[in-house]
């Protein structure tokens, strides 16, 4: 049987494996139940299940805060801040942050000010989040903690998209696989195609772009996660290679997953980019 942390790393890169792994582990009282709740919690976002990842999360929490383990609540907060995000709340979740940078070890609150760092760049702070990725990038890099390096690369490379930098979106995106090869991980390497998928089509490259857009979209349905915002984009990109009726076939279908599933802002975002190909149609 996987190891607590090991159940916790599966979460990001297997959700189905690590829910099944953490449902076994509960039955036979194998594990320590702070790592699984938080396990199943991380596992359950990245399947788009902000209520069922919240429920665990809060359960984790509730547990942490009776044995007094501070360092692994730090761990919690962080995780569930992003769950939070997800249903919407980004006041909520940077107050979230800022109690996991008070009470964490060394290790969380680094942890905790780059899961920061994201929800600022979110809230349009773009400034303040650049520093705190800056001043964390060196350091996780000499402590050799790839997985959140990946994960800052992927957020600044993002980042640096929407400002309309997208020689530096580039070099983080590509500087993320060269990560993703030392971890291993097939999702961190989905979400980096993904978005180097959005920066080559913003710069015109849309051949490349659709190919990494494939690649993505086949370790998404490898693992069973739903990836509407890929479908969208690649729509998009799409629809600026005058292929609008598949444009429009692929976000009516995006869409539907996203209304069956409860997600509001983005079902309405989906309707947006959906009414640009129809009207290009």
């Amino acid at each position: 049987m996987l190891s607590g942390s090991e159940l916790v790393a599966l979460a990001d890169d297997d959700p189905r494996r690590a829910i099944s792994e953490a449902g076994a582990a509960i039955l036979a009282d194998a594990l320590e139940p702070i790592e699984t709740y938080r396990a199943l919690g991380l596992a359950h976002r990245v399947m788009a299940e902000p209520d069922t990842s919240r429920r665990w999360l809060q359960r984790g929490i509730r547990e942490a805060q009776r044995r007094r383990e501070q360092a692994e609540l730090a761990e919690l907060w962080v995780t569930y801040s992003a769950t939070v995000a997800m249903l919407g709340d980004f006041d909520e979740a940077l107050e979230i942050l800022e109690e996991a940078e008070r009470t964490g070890s060394a290790l969380g609150r680094r942890h905790a000010r780059v899961q920061r760092a994201g929800m600022l760049a979110r809230r349009g702070r773009l400034s303040e989040a650049l520093q705190i990725y800056g001043e964390t990038e060196s350091e996780l890099r000499s402590l050799g903690d790839d997985a959140w390096l990946a994960r800052l690369l992927n957020n600044r490379g993002l980042l640096f998209l929407n400002t309309g930098d997208l020689v530096r979106a580039e070099a983080d995106l590509r500087a993320g696989f060269v990560v993703c090869e030392r971890l291993d991980s097939a999702m961190s390497g989905a979400e980096l195609h993904h978005n180097l998928g959005i920066v080559l089509t913003h710069r015109g490259d849309l051949i490349e772009a659709l190919d990494h857009y494939a690649e993505a979209t086949d370790t998404f349905d490898s693992l069973g996660i739903p990836s509407s915002d890929l479908a969208l984009d690649r729509s998009d990109t799409l629809r600026f290679a005058g292929l609008a009726g598949d444009a429009v076939a692929i976000a009516a279908e995006a869409i539907e997953d996203l209304a069956r599933r409860r997600m509001v802002e983005e079902t309405a975002e989906g309707l947006m980019r959906y009414a640009r190909s129809a009207e290009a149609a």
